[in-house]
């Protein structure tokens, strides 16, 4: 969408639709006004964003309505707009670190062998970082070794970089495709 800079000019800008679950998440002065005023920092201040970004927030249920009735806004986005993160259960009530590592595995395989399982000593090591879930916090007997501490450190380090090297290929590829349509 185009915003205008004076009578003659016109400045592009991205415009977000955030779908969240719950309505009451939808709540911008609660849950959005700190990503709000960063974004405009980040512009205007940092510098750090070349292009302004506005952000809209629905529940599913609204946007599914929304679309139900043909309301210009919704059909507009779902005819013009562009998935930037698009996953089914995108936040499973699920605690167990198996089941969400396998869900961060299936998109991209490079999440693959991050936490390796070829040893025993490596299926244990991970075993210790799902039970820190939960003995951690709520028992006085869960202990984990320097060297345990070590080894988890050193996968959850190359899981960030992986998932770094993952967004900003995608943010690479969201870029182009954006300039291709301006």
């Amino acid at each position: 969408m185009d915003a205008p800079l004076s009578a003659n000019q016109y400045k592009s800008d991205f415009d977000v639709l955030i779908i969240v679950n719950q309505k009451e998440l939808a709540d911008r002065a609660t849950y959005w006004s700190k990503a709000e005023e960063r974004l405009i920092r980040e512009y205007l201040i940092e510098k750090t964003l070349r292009t302004p970004v506005n952000f809209i927030v629905h529940s599913l249920q609204e946007v599914n309505d929304g679309l139900a009735h043909g309301r210009v806004f919704f059909m507009e986005v779902a005819k013009e707009g562009i998935a930037l993160y698009v996953v089914q259960n995108c936040t499973p009530y699920n605690h167990n670190i198996t089941f969400l590592r396998i869900q961060a595995e299936r998109p991209d395989r490079r999440m693959i062998g991050i936490w390796p399982e070829a040893s025993r000593k490596e299926r244990t090591m991970f075993q210790k970082l799902k039970e820190a879930y939960t003995k951690a916090r709520y028992s006085r007997h869960y202990r984990i070794s320097e060297e345990e501490l070590g080894w988890l450190g050193e996968r959850v380090e190359e899981l960030g970089q992986v998932v770094h090297q993952i967004c900003s290929e995608k943010i690479v590829e969201l870029t182009k495709a954006a300039a291709a349509t301006h």
